[in-house]
């Protein structure tokens, strides 16, 4: 029982990494090649932005028109996305070797701040809707949560230290659950747009398997946090896993254009590998869950 625990264990911080190297490799392609990162957002913004300006004598519209400054962004924007492309090979090499360094963990650490800034960039460009700032938790809490539930070694903290994935989980789920359900919000047009491009159908049943779709979200999210009924537990997240996964596969398949094979890669591949952990967390709660199907199961994650 001790040895197939930690085997679990073990295949459950691999998947938690696998992730994080999918949010790296997906970050790191929207900001080289799209020059998508959180800079861009806030410096761009001259009510942001321009008070800084103000500080130092520097008028909004010399530095908004100004060609060397946009160069240096792109510049700067350029370097991140190459950083976070490194930070992934490091990743996909722990990942398959197993090993574990110190020096990858430290600067996971100083990059956490720098996934918060891009979470309140997405916030802010959705128009300050708190259902897209609660999707993205796990493309912004997976560095986070790799560091805090996993030390150096490689061992699993506590099993309590789950609690963690199980609500990001839940909060990525719930969000898109939001959405798709119309709930305090439009349904995206993305959304349905998607559907019809998918299913071949037309408006009104893509609204009608959106909303299918986010009763399904929300009732995985409910699933993560209380893990009730018991009975149920394996199938939901196996079914979270195989949504998350269809979900971010969607957005290169109903967007793909084989006239422009180029623009439909660069625009949606990096969109759908930043959203893979969607699948791969929800698999690591279903594996570290199957370790306890008896009579420990209870007691083991309250």
């Amino acid at each position: 029982m001790i040895i197939t625990t930690k085997l679990r264990s073990l295949s459950a911080r691999s998947l938690v990494l696998a992730a994080l190297f999918c949010v790296l490799l997906g970050r790191g392609l929207q900001y080289f090649l799209k020059s998508e990162t959180p800079l861009r957002t806030f410096i761009w913004s001259e009510d942001a932005f321009g008070t800084v300006l103000g500080w130092f004598g520097i008028p909004w519209t010399d530095f908004a028109n100004s060609m060397s400054a946009s160069r240096a962004l792109d510049f700067l924007e350029a370097s991140i996305g190459l950083f976070f492309l490194a930070l992934a090979a490091v990743a996909l090499r722990e990942l398959c070797t197993q090993r574990h360094t110190m020096a990858f963990r430290r600067t996971l650490w100083g990059l956490v701040p720098f996934f918060f800034v891009a979470a309140a960039a997405e916030f802010k460009n959705s128009g300050l809707q708190l259902a897209h700032l609660v999707e993205v938790s796990a493309m912004t809490f997976t560095p986070l949560m790799f560091l805090v539930m996993w030390n150096a070694r490689g061992e699993l903290r506590t099993t309590s230290s789950l609690w963690f994935l199980r609500l990001v989980i839940a909060l990525t789920f719930f969000g898109h659950g939001m959405y798709a359900l119309g709930y305090g919000y439009a349904q995206p047009g993305r959304f349905i747009d998607m559907t019809i491009s998918i299913l071949h159908c037309d408006e009104s049943f893509a609204r009608a398997f959106l909303k299918v779709a986010g009763a399904l979200d929300v009732w995985i999210a409910w699933i993560c946090l209380t893990l009730r009924p018991i009975a149920l537990v394996s199938l939901t997240l196996l079914w979270a896993t195989i949504w998350g996964f269809a979900t971010a596969t969607a957005r290169v398949w109903a967007n793909f254009s084989p006239d422009f094979v180029q623009s439909s890669l660069v625009d949606w591949v990096p969109e759908m590998i930043v959203r893979l952990p969607h699948g791969l967390l929800p698999l690591a709660l279903w594996l570290s869950f199957s370790c306890h199907t008896r009579r420990s199961t209870k007691t083991k994650y309250q």
